[in-house]
This record gives C-alpha cells, structure tokens and sequence, in this order.
C-alpha cells in the first residue's frame, strides 16, 4: 500500500565531533571489498565495522565506513582484515577526512 506518513529527513547538526570516514578497494577481494572488517583504536578504544553493501525500496547502504570519533583529535590505528584473508595495518593516521585504502 501506500505509505500514509510524510517522509522524513533528519539532519546531524553536531559541531566539533571528530572522524575518519574509510573507503576500501578490493584488488585480490572482490572490487568493493564486501565482507571486510576495518577496526579503528582512538584513546584506547577500538571500533571494529564490517562492510556489507545491500539496497532496498528507496535505500542503499554507503560504501563508506564512518567511525565517530567524539572529541578526540589524536591519530588512530586502522586495521583491514579483506575477505582474500590479506591484513593492512596503518599507524597514526590523521582524523576528520576520507581516506581509501587499497588492498595490496
């Protein structure tokens, strides 16, 4: 049927939230890099996201995988466990910007 409410937008307005937003390139994995697991450690903790791409009626999942960071601005540890079982490991990587990893 249709949908009987009017859709809705909501707008993240946040102000001095820090992140690092991950795009992965699968060369040895598959090209989008589906399956693989990115963790992040920022101020002794550590966020761990698995990319999963899907799409439904009006939606799709991001390629991207954004970690929030809150107020910590020290650099963070990235870690990629691909899908080919391959690992990237990266130290000290600045916050607040999109980075793409390449599997190597």
């Amino acid at each position: 049927g249709e949908a009987r409410t009017p859709p809705t937008l909501y707008e993240n307005k946040t102000r001095g939230a820090h992140y690092l937003a991950v795009d992965l390139k699968g060369t040895v994995s598959n090209a989008d890099a589906v399956g693989a697991t990115v963790s992040v450690t920022s101020a002794g903790r550590t966020q761990i996201k698995l990319l999963l791409l899907g799409n439904s009626f009006y939606s799709e999942n991001s390629h991207r995988i954004l970690f929030g960071l809150g107020t910590s601005t020290e650099p963070v540890d990235v870690k990629v466990n691909w899908p080919s079982g391959r690992k990237t490991e990266l130290h000290q990587v600045a916050t607040d910007r999109l980075m793409t990893i390449t599997e190597k």
